[in-house]
């Protein structure tokens, strides 16, 4: 009788399965690769015809972190520009601050950055840093960057500075005043 053989094949894992089959049966893939099934039909009297499955390509890996840029040090400018280069395209992308103030992190909202760049108003005084994730077409999402150096905003003026100055009217031609600022 008749024999149907099945050889499943990564193009960098090689055959993974050899042996009969039937039409409808699956296969769990080991791994990301290039895959395609061989399947032969053997009459039994030694004529044979193999036909060949599509490549099927499995991708169950998120693309690698893109690289940050954003600014650093001490800033009054409450919405610094932040930009990401690398990653694979096309993806959609998502960034966010991390904001650390008195000892107490917080996470801000993930806001879209496709585009490349990502240009928050931030919530207050704090020190920053800023992460950004990359989600490939199929789903997958990749690693978390984030940057190394801290942005600090600090968008509190100092305290207005006390005057002490002499009761006016007066006849004194070289007033005293005298005052004290925030150190």
């Amino acid at each position: 009788g008749a024999v149907t053989t099945c050889v499943l094949k990564g193009a960098s894992s090689g055959v993974r399965v050899s042996g009969p089959c039937s039409s409808g049966d699956s296969y769990t893939l080991p791994s990301d690769d290039t895959w395609s099934l061989v399947v032969t039909e053997d009459d039994g009297h030694g004529n044979t015809v193999s036909t060949t499955s599509p490549d099927y390509v499995l991708d169950t890996t998120g693309p690698v972190a893109p690289a940050l840029s954003a600014p650093s040090g001490v800033s009054n400018v409450q919405q610094p520009h932040v930009t990401w280069s690398g990653g694979e395209l096309p993806s959609t992308a998502v960034c966010r601050w991390v904001r650390t103030d008195a000892g107490v992190v917080t996470d801000g909202p993930w806001d879209d950055c496709t585009a490349r760049f990502y240009d928050p108003v931030l919530p207050g005084d704090g020190s920053y840093t800023f992460e950004a994730r990359l989600t490939d077409p199929l789903g997958n999402v990749g690693a978390v960057a984030t940057t190394t150096t801290p942005y600090v905003y600090d968008g509190t003026p100092p305290a207005a500075p006390v005057l002490t100055t002499p009761a006016s009217p007066g006849n004194n031609p070289t007033p005293q005043v005298s005052f004290a600022v925030e150190s």
